[in-house]
């Protein structure tokens, strides 16, 4: 009797020991990895940040990642500033990756807008993938009095290698 009470108590302990390990995996899942950022200046003195995050995989993951299908997500988001530094939208693409024996596909891809002025608007919004690569497109437009203003055209891409790094 003392062993069978013994054995549930361990048995217990690990799934207790389980539990919280993947509670605080899970709550830091969604903090980037790896991230960079990179400037590009306009002429009129806007500016498009594009940052890159490599998302972290948690640990039961992890183990599984020396087998396949591997999975790896990342995200590329351009901030649009104005000249007073002050963000105009941003255009957000995500995409998840499975590599599957050394054949990387893209799983899922997910686009996100933001609008912070309201004389902006984005469209002609288009995403695609093939293979480890992953793209979306869009084109934001300032008008005033309805008429144009000024319009710019971003094209985004995300490739992963069999690494697992998304760039």
């Amino acid at each position: 009797m003392k062993k069978q009470i013994t054995c549930l108590l361990m048995v217990a302990a690990v799934l207790c020991f389980i539990g919280f390990s993947n509670t605080a995996e899970a709550a830091s899942a969604s903090a980037p990895e790896r991230q960079t950022t990179q400037v590009e200046f306009l002429e009129n003195g806007s500016s498009i940040e594009t940052t890159v995050q490599q998302f972290s995989v948690n640990a039961n993951t992890r183990s599984l990642m020396l087998r396949s299908p591997r999975q790896a997500t990342g995200s590329k988001t351009l901030t649009f500033r104005n000249a007073s530094g002050n963000i105009v939208w941003t255009f957000k693409v995500t995409a998840t990756f499975i590599n599957n024996n050394g054949v990387i596909t893209c799983q899922s891809l997910i686009t996100q807008q933001n609008i912070y002025n309201s004389s902006w608007s984005l469209s002609n919004i288009n995403k695609g993938s093939s293979g480890n690569y992953a793209w979306a497109s869009v084109t934001g437009t300032e008008r005033y009095a309805g008429r144009i203003i000024q319009q710019i055209t971003r094209n985004v891409s995300l490739t992963c290698d069999s690494n697992g790094i998304i760039s």
